[in-house]
């Protein structure tokens, strides 16, 4: 299994023409899913996008537009389905307690 800094991160988008109107696209896409990228860029356009309608198509490919927060890093994704340190992985029992003495038959 790859160790958590290994994997590859998400990207971290710098801001876009977009941004403003992504509430905008939210609702649009919400309501009609199927929604037609010509349509929509001539909605935004008449609340004064000035973009280009490459950019438009390549935020709502990426998933920008519904992305409402960033995707986790690997680090706290993997610190999320881990368990809690303290408790043992072979055990389950608190691993911060002295050792348990050896089984006796």
């Amino acid at each position: 299994m790859a160790e958590p800094e290994c994997l590859v991160r998400a990207p971290r988008y710098r801001p876009t023409l977009v941004d403003p109107y992504r509430d905008h696209l939210r609702r649009r896409r919400l309501e009609n899913p199927a929604v037609s990228v010509a349509h929509v860029l001539k909605e935004i356009r008449e609340l004064g996008y000035t973009g280009s309608s490459n950019l438009l198509v390549r935020c709502i490919s990426q998933g920008r537009v519904e992305a409402g927060r960033p995707a986790l890093s690997p680090r706290r994704l993997a610190r999320y389905l881990s368990p809690a340190p303290s408790v043992s992985r072979t055990t389950g029992k608190n691993a911060s307690g002295p050792p348990a003495p050896p089984a006796t038959r």
